[in-house]
């Protein structure tokens, strides 16, 4: 797919980007790195609407794969990009309370009440201008793991 021709930057991003985060799962570190640095090159050219639609695929695709076993992947992977510039931060900004939200149920603390009160807290501490699309995200997590 990277060499098909005729496909789009928006679409090579996309693709640069799902390899790191397959190469982050493997634990190669230079490949991730490269990936996601030409993912990046390729997504500064873009203009804002298909860099809105790479950002919202990846975003969903992030969303699909949580999972216990794969939490710490995901969130190591956004924090990588979280690295990358404060825009990038922002857009994954509702993505980083969802994966706080399944370190607090997924915890090892003992009382399943307690973790549902302390998830509950964080969400109740979600400004209003996220806290829709939050919850639309753990619920999707929840359908996915059902």
């Amino acid at each position: 797919m990277k060499t098909a021709k005729g496909i789009g930057q928006d679409i090579q991003a996309y693709l640069q980007l799902i390899m790191s985060v397959a190469f982050l799962f493997q634990k190669d570190q230079t490949p991730f790195r490269e990936n996601l640095q030409t993912a990046i090159v390729l997504i500064d050219s873009l203009e804002a609407e298909n860099k809105h639609w790479v950002f919202g695929e990846l975003s969903d695709f992030l969303i699909d794969l949580i999972s216990r076993e794969r939490l710490e992947i995901i969130k190591g992977f956004i924090g990588e990009l979280k690295n990358i510039s404060q825009d990038t931060a922002a857009i994954f900004r509702p993505l980083n309370y969802v994966v706080r939200y399944f370190e607090i149920i997924y915890s090892d603390e003992k009382s399943a009440k307690e973790r549902e009160s302390k998830a509950q807290r964080l969400l109740d501490s979600i400004t209003s201008e996220i806290k829709d699309p939050v919850k639309e995200m753990i619920g999707r997590v929840k359908e996915n793991s059902a």
